[in-house]
């Protein structure tokens, strides 16, 4: 066949090499696309209150026996853990979450995600830097940065209660409702490292929750947690046809870099642009790749599709999650789809108590903490978007 197919290398304990071919990459392109469509639809369609659709089969079912069983088989029996680094429509997927005989397959394998394999070939030393803490959330979107705490911005709609943006014709192409439990998070969080640390946490809200603030603060910083809107653009956002005078009249059509089509939303983000045509209110996964994390143990992005991104030959997947790790973070988490607000507060907080307070490891943590929602009674599309990668 002519179309393209996924491979999987598949590494056994033993060191043998198995590779597979999981077939045509645009058959499993519609699995994913559907299983997605199953999970996220209820999560917006509940927002407006109508009810849940109801589905029989879960196409979770197919996409794990298509994408995950022959990768298990080929592993072996006795396996417990396994390292995956992903490529593709794959990073679209929380493969942790798809059905396993009545339970999530991470309840099964504990699964540990790579940016490369060369950390689990030769693992980085630990951090000597003091833990500390810069973390944002809860930015005026309408209200120019300042030095003073601005007015708050209220309580956002029922309907705009998750942490991705919606279309508008302002000159972003993006508004930004008030998020109120991500100022609440960032407090809680600070609150609880002064009670683990003592020192050493720097906090950002309202107007101070700017991107000139953000990037002065972050270098030097060991945990980085940013609470707010995040969003990923279609390239024809930001396309545009421009008539050219030199070239005799062509138009020629002029695009935005991949990683400057996703980013965070910030203090004064509903602005507009400046006197540059720039947004002052927006960090692109570009500018966070530009970043000094060097020292960064752990970054959260707590927004929404901050693991989502566009493919490029030779480049992989360009997202915020990726910029994170080009600017040298060693984990980050980060979302794959629109995460319900009140719900990420919960888990973020109960994430970090485990990880300071108990001394557990960061991704058994995660883990765990998507558990203790699922106990609370949470759906799959409130815990599953979370993704941790080493």
């Amino acid at each position: 066949s002519d179309r393209e197919h996924l491979l999987a290398h598949v590494v056994r304990p033993n060191g043998e090499l198995v590779r597979l071919d999981l077939g045509p990459m645009v058959d499993l392109d519609t699995l994913i696309e559907r299983w997605r469509r199953h999970h996220e639809k209820p999560l917006t369609r509940a927002a407006f209150g109508t009810p849940l659709e109801v589905v029989e089969e879960d196409p979770g079912e197919r996409l794990r026996r298509r994408l995950m069983d022959p990768v298990l088989r080929a592993a072996g029996e006795d396996v417990e853990s396994l390292f995956i680094c992903l490529d593709d429509a794959l990073h679209l997927v929380p493969l942790d979450a798809l059905p396993f005989e009545g339970a999530p397959l991470g309840a099964r394998y504990a699964m540990r995600f790579q940016v490369s394999f060369a950390t689990v070939i030769e693992p980085r030393p630990p951090l000597a830097s003091a833990p500390k803490l810069v973390a944002l959330g809860g930015p005026s979107f309408n209200t120019r940065p300042s030095s003073s705490p601005a007015p708050d911005d209220g309580v956002e709609p029922a309907e705009l209660g998750t942490r991705g943006a919606v279309p508008s014709p302002s000159p972003t192409g993006l508004d930004f409702p008030p998020l109120r439990q991500t100022r609440f998070e960032v407090e809680n969080l600070v609150e609880l490292h002064e009670e683990v640390f003592g020192e050493g946490a720097e906090l950002f809200t309202k107007a101070d929750a700017s991107k000139a603030a953000l990037l002065r603060a972050a270098p030097g910083a060991r945990y980085l947690h940013l609470a707010t809107h995040g969003y990923f653009a279609p390239e024809t956002l930001a396309s545009t046809a421009e008539f050219d005078e030199v070239s005799a009249g062509l138009q020629i059509v002029r695009g935005l870099a991949p990683m400057s089509l996703c980013g965070l939303a910030l203090t004064g983000a509903n602005l507009g642009r400046d006197g540059l045509g720039r947004v002052p209110g927006i960090l692109t996964a570009e500018e966070l790749a530009g970043v000094d994390l060097s020292a960064c143990e752990l970054a959260v992005l707590s927004a929404c599709e901050t693991n989502v991104g566009i493919v490029r030959a030779g480049q992989g997947v360009r997202s915020l999650q990726a910029a994170l790790h080009a600017a040298g973070v060693r984990s980050s988490i980060t979302s794959l789809w629109r995460v319900d607000d009140e719900w990420t507060r919960v888990l973020m907080e109960d994430f970090y108590t485990r990880l300071w307070v108990r001394g557990e490891d960061a991704a058994e943590a995660l883990w765990a903490s998507k558990m203790a929602l699922v106990a609370r009674g949470a759906q799959l599309q409130h815990w599953a978007a979370w993704v941790l990668v080493d």
